[in-house]
């Protein structure tokens, strides 16, 4: 698990001196201190060299950031990122990114799409759950390597995910990514994807 704010996850592993930090942790069923968790505190876009270099790879990538909403965030949603993140996969390895609301933010939500196909992942492919403290959310999964995904669900013993429900979430009106040429990837240094996002709601504010 690697993250920037330490006392921020100290505070829900039960570690802080905050009087809510124990009651978050009992929340989480003290998951944060699993023996099979590691704690990486440092900035993403330096830590996956570092990560590299170490000969670390991962079968699972799970990148929940912040929406691309200030150019500071814009750069770990970049095809440079992404491509130094790929060599982190293992060959069958997964990357699955949060992906800002493709209700609000259309273009936004498919030009993360674009930056990965870019910067080399193959089978890239959207979809969309409802979560009840946001509406309806966009997620986008990626492989490094391999050739297929929809082995995910037979490989984890699921108590209400289905193949088939997994298969509807990507199912989007038609005609939704019938300008998905003209949006561009987002570049280091262009701010493409946060222009998006900012365009996106400032129409709806």
């Amino acid at each position: 698990m690697l993250d920037l704010d330490r006392e921020l996850v100290e505070l829900f592993a039960g570690k802080s001196t905050h009087p809510i930090s124990q009651t978050l942790n009992q929340l989480n069923q003290n998951a944060l201190n699993h023996p099979s968790v590691d704690w990486l505190f440092h900035d993403a876009f330096i830590a996956i060299d570092e990560l590299y270099q170490a000969g670390k790879t991962f079968d699972v990538v799970i990148i929940d950031l912040p929406d691309p909403s200030h150019p500071d965030l814009n750069r770990l949603y970049t095809v440079h990122f992404y491509k130094r993140l790929k060599r982190l996969l293992t060959h069958q390895g997964r990357l699955v990114i949060q992906s800002t609301s493709p209700f609000f933010a259309k273009n936004a939500f498919i030009s993360i799409a674009n930056t990965l196909k870019t910067a080399g992942l193959t089978q890239v492919q959207q979809y969309r759950v409802s979560v009840p403290s946001f509406g309806e959310w966009g997620f986008t999964l990626a492989l490094g390597n391999s050739t297929g995904f929809w082995d995910l669900i037979d490989q984890v013993p699921t108590k209400w995910l289905t193949t088939e429900m997994f298969k509807a979430t990507m199912v989007f009106p038609k005609n939704y990514y019938a300008n998905a040429s003209d949006i561009e990837p987002n570049r280091l240094g262009t701010h493409r994807l946060y222009q998006y996002h900012q365009d996106a709601w400032r129409k709806f504010q």
